[in-house]
């Protein structure tokens, strides 16, 4: 009888030891899982988001050329927003992969195909914690525009034109801010 007693009184014993290990489990697995999502890390993703205002709706080209990757070798990277003929006025964002930062330049291309006018405005750029935001009246603060552009700054106007009876309008951003991107 003392046998069955003692018996009984371990197997009680073992089984509130199991389920006091197991609440522990939870409780320590639920601290774990907390603990994660607090140290969630902003992406290291560049997005550059712009307004933009045309009479001339063409297909807008971010790019970036010679951008080292980290397993030695180097790739030119174009992404390309589409404007619809009937779209005048559009928000547009343009995101890099993951990880991926321009070393040597960061351009856009306004279209190839028509002579325009165009004002951009409300232009930011992102990287992980780092952000930079143009104000439209800066622009050639900011960017260094080649000959198939005119800046107007008063009117903040870009006015795209032919010379010499080609057109590749594009604005890059000056070096000094390129190389601010990824530096946190």
């Amino acid at each position: 009888m003392i046998k069955k007693i003692l018996l009984g009184f371990a197997v009680t014993i073992t089984l509130i030891a199991c389920k006091e290990v197991e609440s522990k489990k939870i409780n320590s697995e639920l601290k774990n899982e907390v603990v994660v999502e607090e140290k969630k890390e902003i992406p290291k993703k560049l997005v550059v988001e712009l307004d933009i205002e045309t009479d001339q709706p063409e297909d807008l080209v971010l790019y970036s050329n010679e951008i080292f990757l980290n397993n030695g070798q180097f790739m030119n990277l174009r992404i390309t927003q589409k404007l619809n003929s009937n779209e005048t006025k559009k928000h547009v964002a343009f995101e890099f992969p993951d990880n991926v930062k321009p070393d040597y330049n960061l351009g856009l291309l306004l279209g190839r195909k028509n002579e325009k006018e165009l004002k951009i405005t409300n232009l930011q750029l992102t990287f992980g914690t780092f952000k930079l935001s143009i104000p439209e009246n800066e622009f050639d603060k900011y960017f260094v525009f080649n000959k198939f552009v005119d800046y107007q700054k008063d009117t903040n106007t870009i006015v795209v034109k032919k010379v010499g009876g080609k057109l590749n309008p594009t604005i890059s951003l000056k070096r000094k801010y390129l190389n601010q991107i990824g530096k946190e």
